[in-house]
């Protein structure tokens, strides 16, 4: 399927939320989907806008192509969301959303280093909020879904060309 001069926007990886000024939790997600995914869409001529986790895989990409992908660096669900503010009123043709959102946040985040002399840390986690302008369809253009609504069916296993 061609995809010449279609914008996509693809999220990938995880999102990390801190506990304290040094200390994060995360999960285990790599993004080698949304990576597989933006260096297939972008291989048939896609311009990508890619947002990706702290330590995630990205595309790699080679010749011609290089000028098709924008990278977007984030690490938490915040910066995931204002990335989504930015971009979305740019009018992409669709979103692809393979990133491992955490569900919850610590209820308190320390501004200072825990230290190791303490001998419990008792961290209570709470359901993170999401804009209700995020979780709704956009009313200005009812095509587009706002991308937490967005859910890949279960993939099945994605088999590389290449052996790695």
């Amino acid at each position: 399927m061609p995809l010449r001069g279609k914008k996509l926007l693809i999220t990938s990886g995880p999102t990390r939320t801190p506990l304290d000024a040094v200390r994060y939790i995360t999960n285990k997600a790599t993004g080698r989907l949304g990576a597989l995914i933006a260096e297939e869409v972008i291989r048939r001529g896609a311009l990508v806008t890619f947002v990706y986790g702290r330590g995630s895989q990205t595309p790699v990409l080679r010749g011609p192509r290089l000028d098709h992908l924008q990278l977007v660096p984030i690490e938490t669900v915040d910066d995931l969301i204002t990335v989504f503010r930015q971009e979305l009123p740019k009018h992409y043709d669709a979103l692809i959303h393979p990133m491992a959102v955490l569900d919850f946040r610590p209820d308190t985040v320390r501004p200072y280093k825990t230290g190791s002399h303490v001998e419990e840390w008792i961290v209570r986690l709470v359901p993170r909020y999401v804009p209700r302008r995020l979780q709704a369809r956009d009313r200005q253009n009812p095509r587009r879904v706002a991308a937490d609504r967005i859910r890949l069916p279960h993939p099945q296993p994605v088999r590389s060309r290449h052996r790695q």
